[in-house]
This record gives structure tokens, C-alpha cells and sequence, in this order.
């Protein structure tokens, strides 16, 4: 995910300012810090976690709590291992309409697109931590 993108969303929300969005990339690049600890560090959110639910909101999508979601056999077949993992996909959930994915980078119109290409369903973007996606998708294939 782009660390611009995202205080950009901070900056045009009215939470920062366009000046301190820069400070804030370069305190990331020199600390090697995500960019929620950092927003968290110059007391944007309270906690990291915090900044998921403004990129929902942004995106219009669903915050999602994945850490006691375990996905079933089925579902995991959904999106084939290969396919999950290249494009950082969790499946959540399928119905006949279509397939509900935690994205690693939800912030990207691409993803859902191939997705969708690839697979011939519909694709509902839910947004979670990206670490939770991370360990789950590794956890799951």
C-alpha cells in the first residue's frame, strides 16, 4: 500500500496538513516505520489500527475483524493459492453474487479487477489490517 495514498486520505479529510503529510513520509522512509505507526506516533489515531477504519470509510467498504476468522476448506478453494498470494487476496466470504476479499493493498482499483477477470465472479473489497490479511493468508495456504 502506498504510504502517500494514505495521508493523502488524512490530508483531504482535514486530519493533517499537506506539510505534515511530508514530514510524516520522511519520518517514515528514515525510520523505516509503517504508516500507521507513524500516524499514530504524531497522534493522528490512537493506535495503528485506527487508521484501517478511515481507509474503509474513504474506500466506502466494510472494516472487517479477521482475527478469529478461520476460512473454510471451500472458500479457500474460492481463490487458488497461487492467485491469493500474488495478488495479496483473502477470500471472506462467496455467495452467488460474488466473492468478499480482505486485500493487501485495498487501495488499489487493479486488484479487484484481475481478480474479477480471473475468476469470472464479482469482487466485494472489505478492508482489514494489513498484517491480520498477511498472517491469515499464510496461515491459510
Amino acid at each position: 500500500m502506498d504510504n502517500r495514498n494514505v495521508l493523502d486520505i488524512f490530508v483531504n479529510r482535514g486530519m493533517i496538513d499537506a506539510p505534515l503529510a511530508e514530514d510524516m513520509l520522511h519520518e517514515i522512509e528514515a525510520s523505516g516505520k509503517d504508516v500507521g505507526d507513524i500516524l499514530s506516533d504524531f497522534q493522528v489515531v490512537q493506535s495503528r489500527e485506527d487508521m484501517w477504519g478511515i481507509i474503509a470509510q474513504e474506500l466506502g467498504s466494510e472494516l472487517v475483524d479477521l482475527a478469529d476468522f478461520v476460512p473454510p476448506e471451500e472458500l479457500l478453494a474460492v481463490i487458488p493459492a497461487p492467485m491469493a498470494r500474488l495478488h495479496g487476496a483473502l477470500p471472506i466470504d462467496f455467495n452467488a453474487e460474488g466473492i468478499t476479499v480482505a486485500l493487501l493493498d485495498p487501495m488499489n482499483p487493479q486488484t479487484p479487477e484481475d481478480l474479477r477477470f480471473a475468476l469470472g465472479k464479482e469482487i466485494k473489497v472489505v478492508v482489514a489490517p494489513v498484517h491480520v490479511i498477511e498472517k491469515k493468508i499464510n496461515e491459510a495456504y
